[in-house]
C-alpha cells in the first residue's frame, strides 16, 4: 500500500517487495492521491474476491524485521483473532510480552503498518468501508486502521496485535503529514526472542468520539436503508 513519489525511501521499499516476492506481492499505488481510504477499500475488495483465506497488508513505511516470515508462520499457527496487527508503537506490547503474553486484543488495538486480515472478517468489513465512503468520505478518506474500530464497534469484534512486532516503523513524515519519529516498537522479534503461544489478554486503547459517532452514523444509515 503506497502513494508513489512521496519519498525515495518509500519507493525503494516498495521496489524491494516487488523484487523479493515477485509472484506474491501486489502493489496498490495511490499515485493520483485519492486518499488512504480509497486505496484501503480497493485492497480489501481485491482480497475479498480472491478466495484466499488470509492476506497481509503492508504500508510503505513498514520495515520487515529479520526472520519476519518464519515468525509470521508461527504466529498464524496460534492466532485466533483478526485483523491481527504485526506492529505497534513504542512500549505498547512490552509489558504484555514480559508476562509471557503473545497477543493483546481489544476493540481498538491495530496499527496500520502491517495487518493480517482474514477472509471471514474482510467480507463483512467491506460493507462498512463502502458505507463510510458513501456517508462520510471526507472524515475517513485519511484513515484505514481507524475504520477497523468503527467496524468493531458495529459488530462486537475484537482486533488483536502481536506483543512483539514483526515490523519496524520508518521515521519521517507520513503521507498524512504526521511526524512518525519515535513510533518504533520496543519489543520486537529481534530484541525479544521466544516461542509463540496462543496466550492473549485484553489491552484497550482509547476509542475516540469520532469513531463512536461514525459507528452510530453507519448503524442509522443501515436502518434507513432497510
Amino acid at each position: 500500500m503506497t502513494a508513489s513519489d512521496f519519498t525515495p525511501s518509500r519507493d525503494a521499499r516498495v521496489q524491494w517487495w516487488k523484487d523479493t516476492y515477485p509472484d506474491r506481492v501486489t502493489v496498490f499505488d495511490d499515485a493520483e492521491r485519492h486518499g488512504v481510504m480509497w486505496n484501503h477499500q480497493r485492497i480489501i475488495e481485491d482480497f475479498a474476491a480472491s478466495g484466499e483465506d488470509y492476506t497481509l497488508v503492508v504500508q510503505d513505511d513498514a520495515i520487515p524485521l529479520e526472520g519476519w516470515e518464519d515468525h509470521l508462520e508461527q504466529v498464524m499457527s496460534v492466532a485466533s483473532r483478526f485483523p491481527l496487527s504485526l506492529c505497534h508503537f513504542q512500549k505498547r506490547g512490552l509489558k504484555l510480552w514480559d508476562r509471557g503474553i503473545c497477543f493483546g486484543y481489544a476493540t481498538n488495538c491495530a496499527w496500520g503498518q502491517a495487518i493480517v486480515y482474514s477472509r471471514r472478517f474482510a467480507t463483512d468489513y467491506l460493507h462498512t468501508l463502502r458505507d463510510l465512503a458513501t456517508i462520510d468520505p471526507i472524515t475517513w478518506q485519511r484513515s484505514d486502521d481507524g475504520i477497523l474500530v468503527v467496524h468493531n464497534l458495529l459488530t462486537g469484534n475484537k482486533s488483536s496485535f502481536t506483543t512483539r512486532a514483526l515490523f519496524d516503523h520508518a521515521d519521517g513524515h507520513s503521507t498524512l503529514g504526521h511526524l512518525s519519529k519515535g513510533r518504533n516498537p520496543v519489543a520486537t522479534i529481534e530484541t525479544h526472542p521466544g516461542e509463540w503461544t496462543a496466550t492473549e489478554t485484553s489491552h484497550s486503547l482509547p476509542i475516540t468520539g469520532t469513531m463512536q459517532r461514525a459507528a452510530k452514523m453507519v448503524a442509522d444509515y443501515r436502518e434507513q436503508m432497510l
